[in-house]
């Protein structure tokens, strides 16, 4: 039996989204998540939105995959807001 190794990769920033950063980070993290043997299964842009970022996490961690890697929101900026919408997509606070 084969295990599944299913892998999403959220890169978060208005900037990523708007356009005004290219987004690097996805294609390393894809391919270095590839060459370990994982499939990506989707990567997702999303704004800095506690509502939006947890929507997303919530939906992606209903396919049960093994990684999820997120890279952006963790800045000292108003609106990093990563951590919290984590927790609110997992019901912690």
């Amino acid at each position: 039996m084969d295990i599944e190794l299913d892998s999403w990769i959220f890169t978060l920033g208005n900037e990523i989204v708007q356009g005004r950063v290219i987004n690097t980070n996805a294609s390393f993290i894809g391919r270095r998540l590839t060459l370990l043997g994982f499939r990506v299964v989707g990567v997702l842009s999303l704004i800095d939105d506690v509502d939006v970022i947890s929507r997303y996490i919530s939906l992606v961690l209903k396919e049960k995959p093994r990684v999820i890697v997120s890279t952006g929101g963790l800045g000292p900026t108003h609106d990093d807001r990563t951590l919290e919408a984590i927790s609110k997509a997992v019901n912690k606070r």
